[in-house]
């Protein structure tokens, strides 16, 4: 009998697809709904774990600590929260003049 491949939560943060394994946990367990690792919010966002973790202590990001244990989770909508939109980009400039 093959293998069967490690238990996955994938959750798509605005285009960014974000795949975090659970190592240990038996056949159909899956992680807390919503929630991803610091790395995996690091990744998102595109910065280091410890500006996520400032994020936190700023109030942020919202984080949850596993009980008995030190390590913790973030929750996806204050990811999307923390994502600020831009308006619409400029077009491209070909360098040419206006009405030329």
């Amino acid at each position: 009998m093959g293998a069967s491949p490690p238990n996955t939560d994938e959750s798509d943060l605005k285009g960014i697809k974000m795949t975090q394994t659970v190592n240990g946990l038996g056949e159909g367990a899956s992680v807390a709904p919503g929630l991803v690792t610091v790395e995996a919010a690091a990744n998102a966002l595109g910065v280091c774990t410890r500006t996520v973790r400032n994020m936190i202590d700023a109030g942020e990001l919202d984080a949850y600590r596993i009980r008995g244990r030190r390590c913790l989770r973030v929750a996806l909508s204050s990811i999307e929260a923390a994502l600020i939109p831009v308006g619409p980009l400029p077009a491209p400039t070909t360098g040419k003049a206006v009405g030329a």
